[in-house]
């Protein structure tokens, strides 16, 4: 099992991505500006931050093991 850590987790690709990993049985890390979206469940991390705040989001994603960008 992974850690992934998914940029955009809210738009078309990225909530696409974070189901289908959830499928195989990894941890996800949402990671959204907007995080209202993301419903709270077993195996997801949710972390409101702006993809443009590049020190936010580098701690969004430490510890991760794939980091997908769908931004």
């Amino acid at each position: 099992m992974s850690k992934i850590a998914i940029i955009g987790a809210t738009g078309r690709a990225g909530s696409q991505l974070l189901e289908e990993a959830l499928r195989r049985g990894h941890s996800v890390t949402a990671i959204a500006r907007n995080t209202d979206k993301i419903a709270v469940r077993p195996g997801v991390t949710v972390k409101q931050v702006d993809a443009l705040d590049a020190a936010a989001l580098q701690q969004a994603v430490s510890g991760s093991d794939v980091v997908i960008s769908a931004a």
